[in-house]
């Protein structure tokens, strides 16, 4: 797969867990609290290995955080607002954890479309701005999830 294919690929699985309203496969211009909650995912660093494979083939191993906004931060909120978070963020681990091949269960063949794919961390529950238009921003809490993902790549410059 390649980087595009990924990040659509792990828009497509967060959109399955309920209680996600919408996921983007790139990272929108503004965020709306009709959209929430929401996951954006983020293509990061990676490293290539070719030495894993023989000089034919290429490790990539790419981290691609999925940025998770679950409702508005605002004041007198606060337990509110992590109650009803806290049982989703169990339900997004326990998804991730049984597809390490990043399986989507809804294609028709859910095949394993990459060599491997860990659920490293998450940044525990955060408070973070996002545009909403208008130059303005809103305040959203949430979790973002760090995804390593190892592909195999053939290697183009190989004599």
């Amino acid at each position: 797969m390649s980087i595009s294919t990924t990040t659509q690929r792990l828009a497509a699985m967060y959109a399955l867990i309920p209680g996600i309203n919408k996921t983007f496969a790139y990272v929108p211009r503004i965020l709306s609290p009709a959209q929430l909650p929401a996951v954006i995912i983020e293509p990061g660093e990676a490293s290539y290995d070719i030495a894993a494979q023989g000089f034919d083939m290429v490790m990539e191993t790419r981290v691609y955080r999925g940025h998770f906004y679950f409702d508005l931060a605002l004041f007198g909120t606060e337990q509110q607002l992590e109650s009803t978070l806290l049982p989703l963020i169990d339900s997004i681990i326990d998804y991730f954890l049984q597809r390490p091949g990043l399986e989507l269960d809804t294609a028709d063949d859910p095949q394993v479309v990459v060599f491997d794919s860990t659920l490293l961390r998450d940044s525990g529950f955060i408070e973070k701005q996002y545009p909403s238009g208008n130059d303005t921003s809103k305040t959203y809490g949430g979790f973002v999830f760090y995804h390593q993902v190892r592909e195999l790549r053939r290697n183009a410059f190989k004599d």
